[in-house]
C-alpha cells in the first residue's frame, strides 16, 4: 500500500477473483487503510452521474481518499466512450499515488472489447501494471463445479 502497487486478478468466472479482491480490502482495512470496494458498472455510472451534475472533480476528490479502490468486473460490460475516458482519467489520477486492485475476465490482449481503442485499453494497462502485480486465475468455476445435479429420477 504505502508504495501504491496495484493488483490485477484476471481469469474465467468463478474461479474465486472477488472472493480473493474482498479479502484483500478486509485485509487492507484490518490495517488502517481506508478501502473502497465498488463494481466497474456501478463507478462509471456514477461517474457519468457526476460529470452530468458538473460535480465530477468532487467526485474524484472523494475516491482519492481511499487508499486502496477495489474494482470488480472490469471487462464484463461494455461501456460508452464518455466512460471510459472517465475511468482512464481516474486511473491516470491515481498512477504512483493511490493504489488499484480489480478483477477481470478479460486477459490484456482482449481490453480493447472494454477501452475503445487500441491506445487507452494499452495506456490503462501499463498504468496498472507498471507497479502492480497480475494473478491469472485458471479453472472451472466453483459454482459450476459444486453446483448440486438434480436426481436421476426426476
Amino acid at each position: 500500500m504505502d508504495a501504491h502497487r496495484n493488483v490485477i486478478l484476471s481469469g474465467p468466472p468463478g474461479v474465486g477473483k472477488r472472493h480473493i479482491l474482498s479479502a484483500l480490502g478486509l485485509a487492507m482495512c484490518m490495517h488502517g487503510y481506508r478501502v473502497l470496494f465498488t463494481t466497474a458498472a456501478a463507478l462509471l455510472i456514477k461517474l457519468i452521474a457526476s460529470k452530468k451534475a458538473a460535480t465530477l472533480e468532487r467526485h474524484y476528490r472523494n475516491l482519492d481518499r481511499n487508499d486502496l479502490l477495489l474494482i470488480d468486473e472490469l471487462g464484463y460490460v461494455p461501456f460508452e466512450r464518455e466512460a471510459i475516458d472517465l475511468l482512464f482519467q481516474l486511473i491516470s489520477q491515481r498512477y504512483e499515488r493511490r493504489s488499484i486492485a480489480l478483477t477481470t475476465n478479460l486477459p490484456f490482449e482482449k481490453w480493447t472489447q472494454v477501452f475503445p481503442d487500441e491506445m487507452t485499453a494499452t495506456a490503462v494497462s501499463d498504468r496498472l501494471v507498471h507497479h502492480g502485480a497480475v494473478f491469472a486465475f485458471t479453472g472451472q468455476s466453483h459454482r459450476l463445479r459444486t453446483r448440486r445435479k438434480p436426481p436421476k429420477n426426476a
